[in-house]
């Protein structure tokens, strides 16, 4: 899943490695025997773009961006999506002290992005894979001395987001 992975210095194809290193796959939970020719059934990516700071989510080929796409597919409106976010910090950052590290504009676009994980996929991922989402996709936004620091911070963040958006995914008329 993009941004679910550690960046390594090892050669990629894609050309990434001159940046952060290539993305080694982390599983939403450990598959059971093969693969067969489809790895993955999610036809909605949400992604938080590495240059641009900013989250969407690859639908049908393009891209739109998350707070659109919440909108469109399960009517949460942008007011309703930024109240959730401020009720967010005040659970799980009410001392600030993520934000002291992640600026909060950033802050919510991984907040977002990781909802919309939620969303699509209705279930949490493996916490291992959990744990991977913050230092891949905020790793060229924060100084590299904390990256290691970052699943311990941010996570609060990612799991209330995560548990938010699988409660939309499963049942979105609530929210229509």
């Amino acid at each position: 899943m993009p941004n679910l992975a550690q960046h390594t210095p090892v050669t990629s194809l894609m050309g990434n490695d001159l940046i952060q290193g290539p993305r080694p796959a982390a599983w939403w939970a450990s598959p059971q025997g093969l693969l067969g020719s489809k790895v993955s059934k999610q036809s909605v990516i949400p992604h938080l773009l590495i240059f641009e700071g900013y989250s969407v989510c690859w639908v049908d080929g393009q891209f739109i961006r998350t707070h659109n796409f919440l909108d469109q597919r399960f009517g949460i409106d942008l007011r309703q999506q930024l109240e959730w976010f401020v009720e967010a910090m005040v659970e799980v950052d009410p001392a600030g002290l993520i934000r002291d590290v992640v600026a909060e504009p950033l802050l919510l676009q991984f907040w977002l992005t990781v909802l919309a994980y939620g969303a699509v996929a209705g279930v949490a991922p493996h916490e291992e894979a959990l744990r991977t989402l913050a230092p891949g996709s905020l790793r060229r936004f924060v100084p590299f001395s904390v990256l290691d620091k970052l699943p311990e911070l941010v996570n609060p963040v990612a799991h209330q987001a995560i548990k938010l958006g699988s409660s939309i995914g499963k049942n979105p008329s609530n929210y229509m």
